[in-house]
């Protein structure tokens, strides 16, 4: 099988049907580790009960998150806009005031 010297084995392998998670059956030693790891991790699944709707949150899919923030974005825009007046102003003198307050 490999290098240095090592021997090939037949190994059968299972498939779990619930989780369809392959599992060794025979031809492979675990080591300690590796099965308390294993019961361990059995142990903290039953233990647990299964998350509800609400607890799992899933962030947002990136196109939707970054829509989500445009919206607020326009929204604080929009609000600035409304408190400061600009409605009136035409659009030529809106950016010459931009102008003056980049230059001063």
């Amino acid at each position: 099988m490999g290098a240095n010297g090592s021997t090939g084995r037949k190994v059968s392998f299972g498939l779990d049907e619930e989780d369809e998670k392959v599992t060794v059956i025979e031809g492979v030693k675990l080591s300690e580790d590796v099965l308390r790891r294993m019961r361990e991790s059995q142990g903290s699944d039953s233990a647990k009960p299964p998350p509800s709707p609400r607890d799992s949150h899933k962030p947002p899919p990136p196109f939707e998150h970054q829509q989500a923030l445009r919206s607020e974005q326009l929204a604080r825009l929009a609000q600035r806009r409304d408190m400061t007046g600009l409605d009136d102003l035409a659009p030529a003198f809106i950016i010459e005031r931009r102008e003056g307050h980049e230059k001063g």
